[in-house]
């Protein structure tokens, strides 16, 4: 099976974007056959495609291509200041959901 990372060629992503067909990634000489032949994760190539759509925000590691905004980073200091420092339930907060369902039921009327 070929992959977008590890193959000698360039496999073609399915959807057109804009117009133009994207390829996944630039190919990449196997160091190893093993890893090779390992089938690469959805998340892989979803990440191989945001490598070459222009104009895409990257988050998938915390790295965006623009600053964090000031009253953002005031708000993340002002709860270290107070011990908020915790992961939330995975559920999230029960406040922002009630606060997204609010949104899109007033923006998205869904």
């Amino acid at each position: 099976m070929e992959c977008s990372v590890c193959c000698p060629k360039i496999r073609q992503i399915g959807p057109v974007v804009r117009g133009a067909r994207i390829a996944a990634t630039i190919p990449l000489q196997a160091i190893a056959s093993g890893p090779a032949e390992a089938a690469h994760s959805g998340i892989r190539e979803v990440v191989n495609l945001a490598l070459v759509t222009p104009g895409c925000i990257r988050l998938e590691v915390g790295e965006p291509n623009f600053s964090t905004p000031t009253h953002i980073v005031e708000a993340a200091v002002d709860f270290a200041r107070k011990g908020e420092v915790k992961y939330t339930a995975t559920a999230g907060l029960l406040s922002l959901r009630e606060r997204l369902v609010s949104k899109l039921e007033r923006v998205n009327g869904i």
